[in-house]
């Protein structure tokens, strides 16, 4: 016997008739399924044969159990009393085989039977609900990173959650959609005395096979996006472990918490948690070492990644070393923010620039913009005629309110933004100014406009 092999992936719940096609294929170049793993299968060799096999899902399994023993035992003997021989068993399956090319199928095994097995397991009320759930902290997420699109957009990490979460929300929402269609499909299929067997199984290996050397390739890209980048791999590393933790209690709660084990499942599920708490506390504990409290603080040594299309000086105020600074650059998005004071030692002038070639972005920022809260301040915006082309200015007015009903013209600051089609220029002033003081900069963000037919670069100093 020489030695068996191991594939890195196994079949759905809803793929039970193209499993077994793939496990007759599979004997009949001499390799026998072994064991079934939540996330693998391993064969041994042998000679080859023409067997016929049956997949069947054990009623009542989950992802963290593999269903009550008694049933599973029950399921075995009426299988083998029809003349079909128990191969093994896994996650959420039992193998059966016969020689006998037309030996009928057990009443166990039938389509019909297993179609409503595999629905209790698909679309349980508990999975329905986590699944919505899920997508719904997704999305949620997904919003809060962009309550602050040029900060969170403009930072690798943070994009890199956002299509993460995005990814994940689709796909969870989608396999929910794609398991109600397939189970209507095949109810109505035996509804109307049809053979109801699902994809094929080459169709399906296929599928599996690509999915694999995605994920190998997508963290092919990941480990050079980060060296690139000159991002703290921390995240994705991370990510990588929490999933393996996540993983190994999955099959340690499957191989010893469920029915068939040992009966204080509690207890596993327990300690599960604090494992998990644990390493979320450690791995947070070292994020907050490593990558800052926020994410988007200032780093010790400020470096300056691009220029802003107008200097502090042209608008008579001096650059602020001591004040909050901040410049990162994405795949998509260049933003600095940076203080000043007035020549003078009067008012200060805070700079926010972004930069990205795609107009989404700006316009998504663009919304954003003024950002200031609370019901203390009454904003009037005006816009304000340019003589150039494309280029789009807006003053935004802050007058502090009595709260007798006035308003405190004397005590408001204006906020000025200036934008194009790919970049995004905001000017604060901690008082009102004339529009005249700005012209600076509206010739300037002018003068380095992106030329006719594309975005040069991102983050240069110019466009």
């Amino acid at each position: 016997m020489g030695a068996g092999k191991r594939v890195f992936w196994t079949f759905s719940v809803k793929e039970a008739e193209a499993f077994a096609g793939y496990l007759e294929h599979m004997a009949a170049q001499g390799w026998y399924l072994e064991r079934i793993g939540q996330y693998s299968m391993k064969f041994c060799p042998g000679e080859p044969r023409k067997i016929r096999y049956a997949a069947a899902v054990v009623p009542g399994t989950s992802a963290w159990g593999d269903g009550d023993l008694g049933q599973i035992r029950s399921q075995q003997e009426r299988c083998r009393a029809a003349g079909w021989e128990f191969c093994c068993r896994g996650a959420w399956w039992q193998i059966f085989s016969t020689e006998d090319p037309e030996r009928p199928v057990p009443e166990e095994l039938r389509p019909g039977r297993q179609l409503e097995i595999q629905r209790g397991i698909l679309l349980s009320p508990f999975v329905t609900i986590a699944t919505l759930i899920l997508v719904g902290l997704f999305v949620w997420n997904i919003c809060q990173i962009l309550e602050r699109p040029a900060v969170n957009l403009s930072k690798n990490v943070m994009l890199l959650l956002l299509l993460l979460e995005l990814w994940l929300a689709v796909l969870a929402g989608w396999n929910l959609i794609a398991s109600a269609v397939w189970y209507w499909r095949g109810r109505r299929a035996l509804r109307q005395h049809r053979d109801w067997a699902g994809p094929e199984w080459r169709r399906i290996v296929f599928k599996r096979r690509l999915g694999t050397a995605g994920l190998i390739g997508a963290a092919a890209v990941l480990c050079v996006f980060y060296e690139w980048s000159a991002e703290s791999p921390f995240i994705p590393l991370f990510s990588v472990l929490m999933a393996a933790v996540f993983s190994g209690l999955q099959g340690w709660l499957r191989r010893n918490g469920s029915s068939s084990g040992k009966k204080n499942f509690a207890a596993y599920v327990a300690i599960s948690a604090v494992l998990v708490v644990f390493f979320t506390i450690v791995g947070s504990w070292s994020l907050f070492r490593i990558v800052g409290s926020r994410g988007d603080g200032e780093a010790p040594g400020y470096v300056r990644k691009g220029e802003f299309p107008v200097a502090f000086s042209q608008l008579g105020y001096e650059e602020d070393e001591r004040s909050y600074h901040l410049s990162q650059r994405s795949l998509i998005a260049f933003y600095q923010r940076e203080s000043g004071r007035g020549a003078d030692g009067g008012g200060r002038l805070t700079m926010e620039y972004l930069e990205s070639p795609v107009p989404a972005v700006i316009r998504l920022a663009r919304d954003h913009y003024p950002d200031v809260k609370g019901n203390a301040w009454r904003m009037t915006e005006t816009e304000l005629p340019q003589e150039q082309d494309g280029i789009s200015v807006v003053r935004c007015r802050f007058e502090l309110v009595d709260p007798q009903g006035g308003v405190w013209t004397e005590d408001g600051f204006d906020c000025y933004l200036i934008w194009d089609d790919h970049r995004l220029l905001v000017l604060r002033y901690s008082e009102t100014v004339e529009e005249d003081a700005i012209a600076p900069a509206v010739d300037a963000f002018f003068v380095r406009r992106p030329r006719q037919g594309g975005f040069r670069s991102i983050g240069n100093g110019g466009l």
